[in-house]
């Protein structure tokens, strides 16, 4: 800054910012909640719910911790699912899982796009669904392979 007669002067200046301070929109750096979901979207299945922080590398080495289906690899706007063994999902209302914003650090979501559906023509994108906070993918009654894979993109707000 100047004074008008030559002399200068530095200032400081703050700025307080509440809600979401996503710089750069995405999940990378973020601590997402995961849980796998049946037979109903409002019905944690089991021990599954847990919270991971994404960033290089696989999150989730098993979708369900009681087998080795496949694993889980979040990256700042991608989901990817790979199935380590053949699998058949039970029919239901809902049986799937849910990403989740728990703490208010991501950016809104704003879509979700079925990108890979491993081989599976029945997997499109009727089985996503997704609100600012939630990301839901619905594979009741669908059958994948070993090696498959399901990838979600993600676009945030």
């Amino acid at each position: 800054m100047s004074d008008g007669a030559g002399g200068q002067a530095t200032g400081t200046v703050g700025v307080a910012l509440s809600g979401v301070t996503d710089v750069v929109p995405g999940f990378e750096g973020k601590t997402i909640g995961y849980t796998y979901l049946f037979p109903a979207i409002s019905d944690a299945y089991g021990n599954t719910a847990r919270d991971v922080t994404v960033g290089a590398g696989i999150e989730l080495a098993s979708i369900n911790p009681d087998s080795n289906i496949g694993s889980m690899d979040i990256s700042n706007d991608h989901v990817l699912v790979t199935f380590n063994n053949p699998v058949g999902w039970n029919a239901a209302s809902f049986n799937g899982f849910r990403l989740a914003d728990k703490f208010g650090t991501v950016s809104d979501i704003a879509g979700v796009t079925l990108l890979q559906n491993g081989n599976n023509a029945g997997l499109d994108a009727t089985d996503i669904s997704f609100d600012a906070n939630n990301i839901y993918l619905n594979w009741q009654g669908l059958q994948f392979q070993a090696g498959a894979q399901v990838e979600l993109g993600i676009v945030f707000a």
